[in-house]
């Protein structure tokens, strides 16, 4: 057998199983969940007398079965012909889907997104970023065109032929002053260590892929249905839109290099769909009431300027992500710095412009990334006490609680990435993904605020209509 067909066959029927619920995302679900629950109840009282480890075996006599059948049956029908294997792959996946609701699937896009942003910040600090210089496909021997990375040695060669070109081409633009020394990227030594890098890029791609196929798989099941279209039909089409920009957006990069001026620009878009995502699923699992406070923790005047403060705090922390962005990009030329960067050299250049500055000026971003990463602190705080007072929604000021967490641990992070050696991976990436809770903390926080405000004005003025 060829080598790479199982894992053609195992995408091949993902992409059709997705298709399939799609069309008939709703017919068949109740039936299904319907019968399971009834087999798992029945093992459940046969073998679940109360105790952990009764249930354990209870659970396990429900699970183990159909895991086993459906693993017995794909790996018997696949020794027999591999198409096969892909029909009864398609119809477990398809069944499994069913069983499991909206919900779910936004959720594990969302932990899906989550892992995405993890390896991209992976491929930028690995230096990893333009080891394919193509996209979306790759071009191999002959000008022949792949998803796939390559087989067999001449593939390689002819990859690493590839990315030796595109480098000369970065090295030119280099030269011209159009683009940082930075933005070459790693050097590999040999041909293996460039099939790390590749690889790593590879499976980045792969990952971002089997993403935008879930967000659209998500996105169909709710225009196919009136009551979610209406619930969550907006939030979720930014979230696929945004996707699709993401994805355009990292494709025009590759000609500007890695750790690019305008990597900013990749990182506050994800954070934008990971907040998307995130009020796609509040809102999915609202009640039909809406949110309300404790009865016995009446809401006290003042409530507003909570809610106005955690958006203030949400935009603060946005813009440190694509600050932070942008630092990564130009610190490469930063000098040392004390506390606040104010001796890391000149925040302005008067003889550039201003768009340059912006841009490449090291020591500006230095010094705001600083700066605001002491505002989102101090917003974050005063939130966070405000909204103890003013009788907020329980969730929200557990979320601006945990918030107030994360600025201290980003806050040592941040001091611990600044002293690291160049090249340092771990650290910036638990910056970088710690970033991303705190803001999905605070959107969190904010969506819980404005829900209640809505409902206290429906119920003031079914009060006035009384």
């Amino acid at each position: 057998r060829e080598p790479g067909v199982s894992a053609r066959m195992n995408v091949i029927a993902i992409l059709a199983a997705l298709g399939l619920e799609q069309w008939r995302a709703f017919r068949w679900r109740a039936v299904r969940e319907q019968l399971f629950v009834r087999y798992a109840r029945t093992l459940e009282r046969k073998l679940n007398g109360g105790s952990a480890q009764q249930g354990m075996v209870a659970a396990l006599a429900a699970l183990a079965p159909p895991l086993l059948v459906a693993g017995g049956v794909y790996f018997a029908l696949g020794a027999v012909h591999p198409l096969l294997g892909l029909v009864w792959n398609v119809a477990a996946l398809y069944l499994l889907m069913l069983a499991m609701p909206l919900a779910g699937w936004l959720t594990l896009l969302l932990a899906g997104l989550f892992c995405l942003n993890s390896a991209g910040g992976w491929v930028r600090l690995s230096g990893s970023g333009v080891a394919i210089p193509h996209w979306p496909v790759i071009e191999l021997e002959g000008g022949r065109k792949t998803l796939l990375p390559p087989m067999h040695e001449l593939g390689w060669q002819a990859a690493h032929q590839a990315w030796a070109a595109h480098q000369a081409m970065l090295q030119a633009r280099i030269a011209a002053g159009e683009i940082h020394a930075g933005a070459v990227g790693r050097q590999p030594q040999t041909i293996a260590d460039f099939r790390s890098m590749f690889l790593t890029e590879w499976f980045h791609r792969l990952l971002a892929a089997a993403v935008g196929i879930l967000a659209l798989a998500c996105l169909g099941t709710v225009l196919a249905d009136a009551n979610l279209r209406r619930r969550v039909g907006v939030p979720m089409s930014l979230a696929v839109g945004l996707i699709g920009a993401q994805a355009l957006l990292g494709a025009l990069l590759i000609d500007q290099g890695t750790s690019t001026r305008w990597l900013f620009l990749h990182q506050g878009n994800a954070a934008l769909i990971l907040a998307c995502t995130l009020v796609t699923i509040l809102r999915l699992l609202e009640p039909a009431g809406g949110l309300a406070s404790n009865p016995a923790e009446p809401v006290k005047p003042g409530s507003r300027r909570v809610g106005g403060l955690v958006l203030g705090s949400v935009a603060a922390c946005w813009g440190m992500l694509m600050l932070g962005g942008l630092l990564s990009a130009s610190r490469h030329h930063l000098p040392a710095g004390g506390v606040l960067g104010l001796d890391a050299g000149p925040a302005w250049w008067s003889a550039a412009s201003v768009a340059t500055n912006l841009l490449d000026n090291a020591s500006l971003h230095h010094i705001a990334h600083r700066i605001g990463a002491i505002v989102v602190a101090a917003l974050v705080i005063t939130a966070g006490v405000l909204a103890h007072r003013r009788g907020v929604p329980e969730r929200a000021r557990l979320a601006l609680a945990v918030a107030g967490t994360f600025v201290a641990l980003q806050a040592l992070l941040g001091i611990a990435a600044a002293v690291m050696p160049a090249g340092e991976i771990a650290v910036p990436l638990a910056h970088l993904f710690l970033g991303h809770v705190l803001f999905l903390s605070l959107v969190l926080a904010w969506y819980d605020i404005r829900q209640q405000g809505r409902s206290q004005n429906v119920a003031v003025d079914a009060a006035v209509v009384a």
